[in-house]
């Protein structure tokens, strides 16, 4: 009943419309070079508050301070206004506000974030 020469033909042509399989390579098509140039600002800050935070957190000072310093130092007003003149700090500073500007309002809400975790319902009425 499903056998006979009707269904092999009907099979063979199925396959002939097939594509053939392509050979998977090695390298992908999409695959584009790491570049860290996008991630320096979060990584400076990251690792400039790596250091500062732990060491405010040993003086028993607020790390809000911490990273309010961190900002400062490390910024476009603090010694990134120095790579100019001293080559080595522009791999360890951020030189254009534009470039910071994403992490500063990310601190800032943060910053409101703890305010309004520290503020009780009875102290704000």
């Amino acid at each position: 009943m499903w056998g006979g020469a009707g269904a092999c033909a009907y099979t063979l042509a199925a396959t002939q419309r097939m594509p053939a399989r392509r050979k998977r390579s090695t390298q992908r098509p999409m695959e584009a070079p790491l570049d860290f140039t996008s991630y320096k600002a979060a990584l400076i800050v990251l690792a400039a508050a790596g250091v500062v935070i732990p060491l405010f957190h040993r003086l028993r000072v607020s790390p809000v301070l911490g990273f309010m310093l961190v900002g400062v130092v490390v910024g476009p007003f603090g010694l990134g206004q120095l790579a100019a003149v001293h080559p080595w700090l522009d791999m360890m500073t951020i030189g254009e506000p534009e470039s910071i500007r994403g992490i500063a309002d990310l601190g800032v809400v943060l910053l409101l974030f703890m305010i309004g975790w520290s503020c009780h319902w009875n102290g704000c009425g």
